[in-house]
């Protein structure tokens, strides 16, 4: 009984220990394939970039980081900007917050630096209990997460499967990974253009897709004043490695009067200390929510991203630095 006891304890202390080392070696956005691609090509397609955007697919195929340069550029105050786009699909509100964060403090984002984050409602569909959000959730972010089926247990779970993939990765070039088979990504890897790949149009639909009215989303307000403190931390970080952070809020259709407008988006325009553009507003930029711009209910194709981008360039200028 002795020797089985010990050797349970030796074989669980090598297990721990070398989870733990791996932990320590693996990149901190490992679990996102897109984004850890878009990583090793930043250092590659424009290691000279200052101008960054992150965020979920709404950033990926909309924002055109060539074009928005050369708006940008036109004016004295920004005579030599360079954008990527970070953008990734599938990235909620706790997992933006987290690769900005972990992004900056790991020099991703250079000092001097310009970065937009999209800035998504956190809504109930963010707490399903899926591994990927398990794993971005920090521990003081545990009260932001609305499924009562989350835990301290579920998160160590999802953090040692996580280093499993990452240590069969590492010694099978990835083949025993499911993370890197992902038709987009390749898309990426073959047409990308600093990050920004757009949706072609649908030629043959008849149907034309009618832009989402995500306006009865639930949004949790008791969480609001919760995520207000979390973004005021993330703009701090930035301020304190000397870059610029803008929140960016995408076309999304939304009302005024929805509690995510009323009770987050509007106390943070108040607030002098952020900077924040609302895209957001149907009755402000009508045009984007053209039918005929709309990939889907929710992405715009690449006639509407060109339009968007434009728009994004002018609301920054827009901006008193």
């Amino acid at each position: 009984m002795r020797r089985f006891l010990f050797h349970s304890i030796l074989f669980g202390s090598l297990f721990f220990g070398a989870s733990a080392l791996i932990h320590m070696a693996k990149p901190f956005y490992f679990e996102n394939a897109m984004f850890r691609e878009k990583v090793t090509k930043l250092q590659e397609e424009c290691p000279s970039c200052n101008t960054f955007f992150l965020g979920s697919s709404l950033t990926f195929r909309h924002i055109n980081p060539m074009l928005f340069d050369s708006l940008v550029n036109k004016s004295s105050k920004y005579p030599k900007n360079k954008t990527y786009n970070l953008g990734s699909s599938g990235v909620n509100f706790l997992e933006a917050m987290y690769l900005v964060e972990h992004s900056i403090k790991n020099n991703i984002i250079p000092k001097n630096s310009t970065l937009f984050v999209e800035l998504r409602p956190h809504s109930l569909k963010d707490s399903l209990f899926t591994a990927k959000n398990t794993f971005y959730r920090q521990p003081e972010d545990l009260e932001l997460v609305l499924s009562p089926y989350q835990n301290f247990f579920d998160k160590v779970n999802v953090i040692y499967s996580s280093n499993a993939q990452y240590f069969f990765k590492s010694i099978h070039g990835g083949i025993l990974s499911t993370l890197n088979k992902n038709n987009v990504i390749k898309r990426l890897k073959r047409h990308g253009k600093r990050g920004f790949v757009p949706l072609n149009m649908h030629l043959k639909s008849k149907n034309k897709p009618t832009p989402l009215n995500v306006s009865q989303v639930l949004y949790g307000r008791k969480h609001m004043a919760s995520l207000r403190e979390k973004l005021k931390l993330v703009n701090n970080i930035a301020k304190s490695h000397q870059i610029r952070l803008i929140y960016l809020v995408p076309n999304l259709s939304l009302d005024n009067s929805t509690d995510w407008k009323v009770h987050l988006i509007h106390p943070l325009q108040k607030d002098s200390t952020l900077e924040i553009i609302d895209m957001a507003q149907p009755q402000l930029y009508p045009e984007l929510f053209d039918p005929d711009l709309y990939y889907d209910d929710i992405h715009l194709h690449k006639d509407g991203a060109n339009l968007y981008t434009q728009l994004v360039a002018d609301a920054y200028l827009k901006l008193e630095h």
